[in-house]
């Protein structure tokens, strides 16, 4: 759908590129359409991914939890004045993002972001408790990266994104997502052989 003479696409992703029709776009042109349905097929596809995203961006359970709720809320209003000029996924990143930078500019700044909890009863004890501990301990790292170094991480190695798609997501060109992975590989790095006391 068009508004103001240009298509909806989200917020500020780079107009003009090649449409996905995928499954996920024909969803939410359906949704656009008024199929409600389409939108919890969408919601069900993409929740625990997007969840995940958050919950990296913050550092917290809940405020991942609040901010994928926000991404998914933006996407409803979104959903009349969608045009698909770039893959739903890439949007609907880009949604979760702000809605992560919105929660880590209300969050208080303490140094550190809180450790979040994560059940999950199927593993045995001693596996859940090495997870989480690796998980504290790389989430630890991942808070001393840079927000954009951290963003680029988690988008293409936590969510499996190309680099091409997190330029799409992030709105920058594709050598600033390299030259941020490799910026944020080698504070990864140092911080967790920091961790390590290697």
């Amino acid at each position: 759908m068009v508004e103001g003479g240009r298509p909806v696409t989200g917020d500020r992703l780079p107009q003009g590129l090649p449409a996905d029709d995928g499954p996920d776009e024909r969803l939410m042109a359906a949704f656009a359409g008024g199929d409600l349905e389409a939108f919890g097929e969408l919601v069900q596809r993409h929740r625990a991914v997007v969840v995940r995203f958050c919950r990296h961006m913050t550092g917290d359970w809940h405020a991942g939890e609040d901010a994928a709720q926000e991404a998914f809320v933006a996407l409803y209003r979104c959903g009349p004045r969608y045009a698909p000029t770039a893959p739903l996924r890439a949007l609907l990143f880009r949604l979760a993002r702000n809605a992560c930078v919105d929660a880590l500019r209300r969050r208080p700044a303490t140094g550190h972001a809180p450790e979040g909890e994560r059940a999950d009863p199927s593993p045995p004890p001693e596996t859940v408790a090495a997870a989480r501990a690796e998980g504290a301990r790389v989430r630890r790292a991942l808070a001393r990266l840079t927000p954009l170094q951290r963003e680029v991480l988690v988008l293409s190695h936590f969510h499996g994104l190309t680099y091409a798609e997190v330029a799409q997501t992030l709105g920058v060109p594709l050598g600033t997502v390299c030259s941020r992975a490799s910026a944020g590989f080698a504070a990864l790095r140092r911080a967790l052989q920091g961790e390590a006391g290697l």
